[in-house]
């Protein structure tokens, strides 16, 4: 699926600032953590096989979530 995603105001800032301080190399990456920390929270995560992942390849949609995770933490004790 593509789509095109306008942001601005806090929402601009707060992404291009996940970029900045690296916890994400994309705006792509940090966005597909976002969908991803949100459909865990909201028990909307999809399951079962041929689930390909967020970044349909080689990583689960789990794993991308955990790694976002990481980051967050880590971004806090700096």
């Amino acid at each position: 699926m593509e789509t095109v995603v306008r942001l601005e105001g806090a929402v601009e800032s707060a992404l291009e600032s996940l970029i900045a301080q690296g916890f994400f190399k994309t705006r792509a990456e940090a966005i597909r953590a976002g969908i991803l920390s949100l459909a865990k929270e909201y028990g909307a995560m999809p399951q079962g096989k041929g689930n390909r992942g967020a970044t349909g390849g080689s990583h689960s949609s789990i794993a991308l979530h955990e790694f976002a995770k990481s980051q967050v933490k880590q971004a806090k004790k700096r």
